[in-house]
């Protein structure tokens, strides 16, 4: 757990859209309940994808805990809704942050060599052979961003920080993942 990498106070100030537009304050999204936030490279990638399915299965066991389930991109908001219907995620709640404020005060990694390298590279071919598909390579988000997952309490303390170190790196096993 890296959660020493987390600018809580700033973090909690920035601004994030759904898909209407709305604009909220991250910390307002935590405020009154333990909030899973799964931070996305972008709308297109096949490791997000894959990923975004792989919890939204957990979404039940994460409720039952008290937690409530977010996804936080960074392409704009109008991919958003075709992000939920190509991947089955109608009812999820997805915001987006095209300036990466706050993949960077969460403490996400970015750069080029997180994403050309090994790791990612056998990454993406084992996501590919497991059928998951990459979305066109357009502006759906910014390439060289990594996620990850942010567990934040309402009394502004991380329950759990999982910082990705290439292109689909995330747990395996969605259920360690405690709230």
């Amino acid at each position: 757990m890296a959660a020493a990498n987390v600018d809580i106070f700033n973090l909690s100030k920035c601004i994030v859209e759904n898909e209407t537009g709305q604009r909220v304050e991250m910390g307002n999204l935590w405020r009154n309940q333990v909030t899973v936030f799964v931070f996305l490279r972008h709308f297109g990638c096949i490791a997000c994808r894959a990923h975004a399915v792989q919890v939204w299965k957990e979404k039940e066991r994460y409720e039952k805990g008290g937690a409530k389930l977010i996804f936080i991109g960074n392409g704009a908001p109008d991919y958003i809704e075709g992000f939920k219907q190509e991947l089955g995620l109608e009812k999820a709640i997805i915001f987006t942050d095209k300036s990466l404020a706050t993949f960077r005060f969460a403490g996400f990694k970015r750069g080029i060599l997180k994403l050309l390298n090994p790791t990612s590279a056998i990454n993406a071919a084992k996501l590919f052979q497991a059928g998951h598909r990459q979305k066109n390579l357009n502006a759906q988000g910014d390439h060289f961003q990594l996620g990850g997952i942010l567990v934040m309490r309402p009394d502004n303390q991380v329950g759990f920080h999982f910082v990705s170190e290439a292109l689909g790196d995330f747990p395996e096993e969605p259920a360690s993942v405690s709230a």
